[in-house]
């Protein structure tokens, strides 16, 4: 779930948190070598403390599809390629990442360029035999200023191994061209219909936020 992935390292293993509020779809790419970012090395020092007093998330805007990845601010969200998953670093790299270990919210503030390319991703990793059941169990979506981003259209889902006995599932997207002198809010939502196990540890019932809030310069 997120440990696997950060003790995968342990986030490495416990399972990076996170499956779409649009269920994870059924047939899941296996082909794809997994390569976690730095995101999960790195010591936990978050933004925002975690709190159960969460601001209610506006309704979905859906994608209309004629726009395919082409966002309302004018950024590209895209399903990245296999040489972008081997050559584009993920945004998290920029942050110094805070797994969720009950409900609650994290922020992170980062700055990029307008011309740089990055990869928004997540991961839910899990033991095998606990795998299954905590996806089930998991609803996941992405948020770009509040709007839903489409597993048709704006991501890559797929399951990898995670080592020892774990399976990752990761959903990610490529973001380029982005607006100057702008913050951009990006948000992953997820929640646990029920408290689960990643096969290590327990997470409670729930909803859980990540955010990042992305200032662009020229």
């Amino acid at each position: 779930m997120k440990r696997p992935v950060s003790a995968i390292l342990f986030l490495f293993l416990v399972a990076c948190s996170s499956t779409p509020m649009s269920k994870p779809q059924t047939n899941v790419p296996t082909s794809i070598p997994l390569q976690l970012p730095e995101k999960w090395t790195e010591t936990p020092t978050a933004t925002f403390t975690p709190t159960k007093t969460l601001t209610p998330i506006p309704t979905s805007t859906p994608i209309p599809t004629n726009t395919f990845e082409r966002l309302a601010t004018g950024l590209f969200a895209q399903p990245p390629s296999d040489a972008d998953l081997k050559n584009v670093k993920s945004i998290w790299t920029l942050t110094n990442f805070h797994e969720l270990l009950s409900p609650g919210s994290v922020g992170y503030f980062v700055r990029v360029t307008h011309n740089s390319v990055w990869l928004w991703d997540w991961y839910f990793c899990a033991a095998a035999e606990s795998f299954k059941d905590f996806i089930a169990s998991t609803d996941l979506e992405f948020r770009l200023d509040n709007q839903l981003l489409r597993e048709a259209d704006n991501l890559r889902v797929y399951d990898n191994p995670g080592g020892k006995g774990w399976i990752c599932r990761i959903w990610t997207t490529k973001l380029s061209e982005w607006p100057v002198d702008r913050t951009v809010e990006l948000e992953i939502n997820y929640t646990y219909k029920t408290a689960v196990n990643d096969g290590k540890t327990d997470y409670p019932a729930g909803e859980y936020y990540e955010q990042i809030w992305v200032f662009v310069k020229e």
